[in-house]
């Protein structure tokens, strides 16, 4: 039912706003875990590559990192900025190193650097801006979860996709995520018949980025594969809970997690040392109902306890208290996702997922086209870094040597 409304509005919407281009669901591929790690994402790159060229989909991305350190920067440092990789496991490295020798393959060895594509495993730690709207499903009893990504990051349309993972042995699938390609991580995923989960960039008083590469290169892990971890290892919503709270991370963030069962919806919020437990009321774990509606929870970028942010979680929850409790479905949380200030021109997909149900589905936006590098360039931003923040890099990277 939701794919078919979906598909009649992106119709009408085509229709009525020619020329301009429509939503999209994003493209879909599987990924066995029985393939040999370096070739797990070769199909899914060429594909997309094939399909939209370089200039629309790695091309405006690569812009915005190199637009102020430049590609020399990347080149100088490649080498030390690849051993980062040596944290990883062995199957996560070769995966990257995979991709990279498609991207050689595909004939862009010399627009892209091995050390490059590491430094896109940290890019979630870089300014996104997200909403998590989670309610309790009046038809199955589970949670409905839908999640708004939000980015100032160009290029992203046409590299966003859904993969699902299988087992290596049953061919069985183990988890689905919505993904950019070339980002080996997880930052909005579910387990099948298990768990969903998101997460949200938090806002501290540092320069964005730059703390996170050096946060990587001290050994903290990056939130894409910590989360990929959990979906592998946990099959339940209390152990995803538990697995995920002692985990040491990059970059402060907010973890949201939704179960099979009404009411199992929480967010963790988390530093680089673990929870952050400083917020007396909730001591870092903020579950369904410990605010004042106990059926739906929203969170965005800023402390589950404030409503001092930019006006999303206001609108969200404002929207759902006019919902009856037993009324609400996909389709009606896809409509208030889908209306500012929820929706940016900065959104670059909309997930809905329910274990419960065994829905997770992407919809790739499309507002803000010019700016994502769909049939353009793309918008030529960079990324501008107080130079004693360069230095402290350099000085890391130099030391590696």
């Amino acid at each position: 039912m939701l794919s078919k409304l979906l598909a009649t509005s992106l119709l009408a919407a085509s229709i009525l706003t020619a020329p301009a281009l429509a939503d999209f669901i994003a493209p879909k591929f599987d990924i066995s875990l029985k393939t040999p790690p370096k070739d797990r994402y070769d199909v899914a790159i060429r594909s997309q590559i094939n399909l939209h060229g370089w200039e629309y989909t790695y091309a405006p991305l690569l812009a915005y990192f190199e637009g102020t350190l430049g590609h020399e920067f990347y080149v100088k440092y490649d080498e030390q900025l690849t051993s980062i990789l040596e944290a990883y496991p062995q199957e996560y490295k070769e995966e990257l190193l995979g991709a990279y020798d498609t991207l050689i393959e595909l004939g862009f060895g010399q627009n892209i650097t091995m050390g490059e594509l590491v430094v896109l495993q940290l890019y979630y730690e870089l300014n996104p801006f997200c909403t998590a709207t989670l309610v309790n499903d009046p038809e199955t009893g589970g949670i409905l979860h839908g999640r708004n990504m939000d980015y100032s990051l160009p290029g992203l349309s046409n590299i966003t996709v859904t993969f699902t993972f299988l087992d290596e042995v049953s061919n069985k699938p183990i988890f689905q995520s919505t993904s950019f390609l070339g980002y080996g991580g997880v930052v909005t995923g579910m387990r099948i018949d298990g768990w969903t989960v998101q997460a949200n960039q938090r806002f501290k008083k540092e320069i964005p980025f730059v703390h996170s590469i050096i946060a990587a290169l001290k050994g903290y892990r990056s939130i894409g594969f910590t989360l990929r971890d959990a979906l592998m290892a946990e099959n339940s919503y209390a152990g995803a809970i538990e697995w995920l709270k002692g985990q040491k991370l990059i970059a402060p963030i907010y973890i949201i997690l939704g179960g099979l069962k009404a009411g199992e919806a929480v967010v963790i919020t988390g530093d680089r040392d673990g929870v952050d437990e400083s917020d007396e009321s909730n001591h870092g774990l903020a579950f369904m109902g410990d605010e004042d509606y106990d059926w739906f929870l929203v969170q965005t970028n800023y402390e589950p306890a404030t409503h001092n942010g930019d006006g999303r979680k206001e609108f969200v929850e404002g929207e759902l208290s006019k919902v009856d409790c037993g009324d609400v479905t996909m389709d009606k949380i896809m409509e208030i996702m889908s209306t500012p200030p929820d929706l940016t021109t900065g959104t670059v997909y909309t997930t809905l997922m329910s274990a419960a149900v065994g829905t997770f589905e992407a919809t790739v936006r499309t507002q803000d086209a010019e700016n994502e590098g769909v049939g353009a360039a793309g918008s030529g931003v960079s990324v501008s870094w107080p130079r004693e923040f360069e230095q402290e890099v350099e000085s890391r990277l130099s030391a590696r040597t």
